[in-house]
């Protein structure tokens, strides 16, 4: 039996005996005594003195990480909330502001701290489902960044923090000795009593104005909303009631003002093997998110969509006349 049989080797060049491996074998490093290794089982990486000196340095590592943290001590309540039990979470229904649809939302909360959002499932909007910018919310209350006091800045750009008893002191006097127009600049919101507080306010001033502003808006379609119809109200679209969904364009699962609803109504009527599943045909000129749920897509150039859309209507509501306008020459 071949003798290399017998000995542990870890490359076949170390196997076939190749020159190089001889020559590394016969340096210094390598001729020290291996006390760890039976004679023939091969080079050994380090000695017992350098297995030491590494011992030694992450003993030394791991003091350093063992420092003494700031003390913080656990104050109990002095007057504990009825409704709170330490250790036990308490829900609260809530409403999702992220967006304008409006979301119905549940908040877990341990200590009158929140740290879980989910969809309420009694909401008839969502459901009990809530997108993930609904979800990442939550860390706006956490944000590191997030102001913890107001802040007021000089003409030079200096920055000074103010309590909040004396920014609304110096806002009340500002208030009293305005001249001009006020405009109140808010984002969109939802409820009456929000509303409710901003026209109490304006009913102080007369000359006041109250402008929303949102950096995600539906500018575009408001206005051809207005020039079709004459006002500027979001249309509810039945999803789940649609046997024939077509695309011209739109992408109601990736940006629709209640995407929820309309992914939710959509799941309720995609059954596959049952006769009454919905069929979708997408015409756009990107491949979007609710085209790769269609059944037959089509790309289109973007200035060749009203010309699809006018030659559908033609054929549902003058040929096969299944509209209501089919006898109104004004259509």
């Amino acid at each position: 039996m071949d003798d290399r049989s017998k000995k542990y080797w870890s490359t076949l060049a170390e196997y076939y005996n190749d020159p190089e491996v001889e020559k590394l074998r016969s340096e210094e490093f390598f001729s020290k005594p291996q006390e760890f290794l039976e004679q023939n089982h091969g080079p050994a990486s380090f000695s017992r003195r350098d297995f030491m000196k590494l011992g030694s340095l992450a003993a030394m590592m791991s003091l350093i990480a063992c420092g003494q943290r700031p003390v913080e001590k656990i104050v109990p309540y002095s007057q504990q909330p009825e409704e709170v039990v330490p250790g036990l979470a308490n829900y609260y229904a809530s409403t999702c502001s992220e967006c304008p649809a409006a979301c119905g939302i549940v908040a877990k909360t341990r200590e009158g701290r929140p740290i879980k959002l989910e969809g309420n499932p009694d909401h008839p909007l969502n459901r009990g489902r809530l997108c993930t910018r609904g979800q990442a919310s939550l860390f706006n209350l956490y944000d590191p960044d997030r102001l913890r006091y107001p802040l007021k800045t000089s003409p030079d750009g200096a920055q000074k923090q103010l309590s909040f008893d004396e920014i609304d002191a110096e806002l009340v006097q500002k208030l009293k000795n305005i001249e001009g127009d006020l405009v109140v600049l808010t984002g969109t919101w939802h409820g009456p009593a929000r509303s409710d507080l901003i026209n109490r306010f304006l009913e102080q001033f007369p000359q006041s104005r109250h402008i929303r502003y949102e950096a995600l808006c539906h500018d575009a379609f408001m206005q051809t909303r207005r020039d079709a119809f004459g006002d500027t109200a979001f249309p509810e679209y039945h999803i789940g009631r649609a046997n024939i969904l077509v695309l011209l364009g739109a992408d109601p699962f990736a940006c629709g003002r209640n995407r929820l609803k309309y992914m939710r109504e959509f799941a309720t009527k995609r059954l596959p093997g049952d006769e009454r599943m919905s069929r979708v045909y997408a015409f756009e000129p990107a491949f979007s998110e609710t085209g790769a749920c269609g059944d037959y897509h089509w790309p289109v150039n973007p200035k060749d969509l009203y010309k699809i859309a006018g030659a559908l209507a033609n054929q549902i509501v003058i040929k096969d006349g299944h509209s209501a306008y089919i006898n109104n020459d004004s259509v």
